[in-house]
C-alpha cells in the first residue's frame, strides 16, 4: 500500500518558465518572484493534504521545475 508522505522539500529549478501553474494549485507553498517573476518555494508542506496539493503542483508544471524529497 502507497503512503502519502506527510512531508515534503520543495524546489524550483531554472527550468521554470513562470506560468503560474504552481501558485494557482498550490498558494501556500508557491509564489511568483517580483523581480524575475519566476515561481519561489515559500514553505514547505507538513501536512498530508498540503502534500498532495504540491504533487499535484509538480505533476502539472509544464516544465517539470518543482522537485520533492522527503
Amino acid at each position: 500500500m502507497n503512503k502519502i508522505k506527510k512531508s515534503l522539500f520543495l524546489t524550483i529549478s531554472n527550468e521554470c518558465i513562470g506560468c503560474d501553474t504552481c501558485t494557482t494549485i498550490a498558494p501556500n507553498y508557491f509564489e511568483m518572484n517580483k523581480q524575475n517573476t519566476l515561481a519561489i518555494v515559500v514553505k514547505h508542506p507538513n501536512k498530508e493534504f498540503d502534500v498532495k496539493q504540491c504533487m499535484l503542483a509538480l505533476k502539472k508544471c509544464p516544465v517539470n521545475a518543482i522537485g520533492a524529497r522527503q
